[in-house]
């Protein structure tokens, strides 16, 4: 498996190691990230996040361990070619437009001033801005500043982007324009590293997530791999005779009431059928069968509280 990220053991400490006031704001920190993931990076503020991603970057230096980005040591300037960084604060020039900001940004990574204009008209496209490059940045919504924070980040035609918190303080509208842009860039291949507070984002385009508490990694893996409910059955009926429910506890599943509603919960798939042949037996509605599954909100929650889901 080809990886985009990859870590071994990296820690960060502040202040002499030796000494007791030095804090260890990464610890031990070991994950891969597969090249074509879309990969969430998660935790409570003070957890590490923006320290892991400066280390990943090469702005710090770890204490110990060591990383590879795009197959290079972490700091080497050839890893970084083919890189994009969205920070979290997104602060772009005012004064400029946006094609003449994404124009100082090529010449920063020297790109063929050709193909520089080319490309211009490429990323303002994919993000959605292609009627407003010749605007001037200050008449843009938050969540078009964002977008061209993220065509900024695409303007080497990176394989690997790194988005620090990229749907933070925008409205349903900005937060959705950028949730969709995210999906096109998914579609086309590219890694994604996101580090997000809002959950329900990362829920709904990564491939695998990972939780940070005190600078190491508490859970990681894919959203079915930290599903603890999985093989959990829900099955939704109404107006279950006593007679029926004690027909279906019998057989090891459990039954929840609320007003004439019943939920009924089968964590050994066989019984499955004999179950549904009761409710039908008993002429009640059939609602609906799902498997039940945690929220990456509970996954969360859970994970950084120290319970078991």
């Amino acid at each position: 498996m080809k990886l985009a990220i990859e870590t071994d053991n990296l820690t960060k400490t502040y202040g002499n190691p030796k000494n007791l006031d030095s804090v260890k704001a990464v610890q031990g920190l070991t994950m891969e990230v597969p090249s074509g993931a879309v990969f969430g990076f998660l935790g409570p503020n003070g957890a590490g996040k923006t320290t892991t991603i400066y280390l990943l970057l090469g702005i710090l230096k770890p204490t110990s361990g060591k990383g590879k980005l795009l197959g290079r040591p972490l700091g080497d300037p050839r890893g970084k070619g083919k890189l994009g960084f969205l920070p979290e604060s997104v602060n772009l020039h005012l004064h400029h437009t946006g094609i003449s900001l994404l124009n100082y940004y090529g010449e920063l990574l020297n790109i063929n001033p050709v193909r520089r204009k080319e490309r211009i008209h490429e990323v303002l496209e994919q993000v959605g801005l292609k009627e407003s490059g010749n605007k001037f940045i200050t008449t843009y919504s938050k969540g078009m500043v964002q977008r061209l924070g993220i065509a900024q980040a695409l303007l080497n035609e990176p394989d690997l982007l790194i988005l620090d918190e990229p749907t933070a303080n925008l409205d349903p509208i900005g937060r959705k324009e950028v949730k969709d842009l995210l999906i096109n860039i998914r579609e086309a291949g590219k890694t994604i590293f996101i580090s997000s507070h809002i959950l329900s984002d990362v829920e709904s385009l990564c491939d695998r997530v990972c939780i940070l508490k005190g600078g190491k990694i508490i859970r990681a893996g894919t959203m079915e791999e930290l599903n603890t409910n999985k093989g959990v059955i829900e099955i939704r009926t109404k107006n279950l005779p006593e007679e029926a429910g004690q027909k279906i506890t019998g057989l090891g599943a459990e039954i929840e009431t609320k007003s004439d509603e019943n939920l009924i919960l089968i964590k050994n798939k066989e019984q499955e059928f004999g179950i549904i042949e009761i409710i039908r037996q008993f002429e009640c509605p059939l609602i609906s069968i799902s498997e039940q599954k945690n929220t990456l909100e509970e996954i969360f929650y859970t994970a950084v509280k120290g319970e078991n889901p």
